[in-house]
């Protein structure tokens, strides 16, 4: 008996664990509070890796990637009229797109952003 609770036991820490190690959950602005494209991450990672990751999604897409607070980027696309051009705020629990004018792919921006950050932890 005694080993099976403490089999149950270890297999709940496990799972907690797992559960606290997921990588992220994106929300559209239909479904954030704020109106804006949202990726909450789990496991909070720190903010300078948030940043890296940001940065490296932005112009993997061929986004012009501007450092404009240490907790913000502004990203952009000059495109002749196809032009656009973000707000990306971050920290090490969300990483949130407000865009100003245009298409800037916010979705695809922050699931490349999920993508580096779950390879970076090794998820």
């Amino acid at each position: 008996m005694k080993k099976l609770i403490s089999v149950l036991a270890g297999s709940a820490v496990a799972m907690s664990l797992l559960v606290g190690c997921g990588s992220a959950s994106l929300s559209t602005p239909s479904d954030s509070v704020s109106g804006h494209y949202e990726l909450q991450l789990h496991g909070y990672p720190s903010t300078k890796t948030v940043h890296h990751a940001v940065v490296e999604a932005g112009e993997s897409m061929g986004l012009i990637m501007t450092e404009f607070k240490s907790d913000e980027i502004i990203a952009e696309r000059a495109d002749g009229d196809d032009s656009a051009t973000a707000t990306v705020i971050f920290s090490s629990e969300q990483v949130v797109v407000k865009k100003s004018e245009g298409d800037i792919g916010a979705k695809e921006l922050l699931e490349s952003v999920e993508e580096l950050l779950t390879d970076k932890e090794g998820r």
